[in-house]
């Protein structure tokens, strides 16, 4: 009986190991699908009813955001215009909170400092600073469900707000 009771002994661990393992893989799994489809990342396609104010010289808008990295996305947005046609920006960030030398030409910003809020990863922020004074703001608020998106520049103290939808 001595013998019987270690080989059930260490079947049950055995079976208890394999349990343990299949549920790790099915978080691991559930974990690695959630990060491909976050709420924020994907195409989106702007509604210029909504745009506020219009830029009447705006006739399409599309935003791509990508996960390329851990809390890292590309970001671009592409506006096609009447008066000097395909405008795009591009820029990649990592959102972890820290002040960057700038990546662009502007003799009057310093710093860029990334942002993912507690809503991450629905909230997105873009800030270029001078000694401590907001330049220009770009926030990316994605819906909880993931089908809507706003997205809100600021320059200058003055606001431009688009309503774009996943596509």
């Amino acid at each position: 009986r001595t013998m019987l009771s270690e080989l059930k002994l260490r079947s049950e661990g055995v079976l208890r190991a394999g349990v343990q393992l299949l549920m790790m893989s099915a978080v691991t799994l559930f974990l690695l699908g959630a990060a491909d489809s976050s709420a924020i990342t994907g195409t989106w396609k702007a509604d210029l009813s909504k745009t506020s104010p219009p830029d009447n010289n705006e006739s399409a808008v599309t935003l791509t955001i990508t996960e390329i990295g851990f809390r890292t996305y590309a970001i671009r947005l592409d506006s096609q215009t009447t008066d000097r046609g395909l405008v795009s920006e591009e820029t990649t960030i990592t959102c972890d909170g820290k002040s960057r030398p700038l990546r662009e030409v502007d003799s009057r910003a310093t710093g860029v400092t990334d942002f993912c809020g507690r809503t991450y990863p629905t909230v997105i922020s873009i800030r270029v600073s001078q000694n401590h004074k907001t330049l220009r703001e770009q926030v990316f608020r994605a819906s909880p469900d993931g089908n809507s998106l706003d997205y809100t520049k600021t320059v200058a103290g003055h606001d431009q707000t688009y309503v774009f939808s996943r596509q």
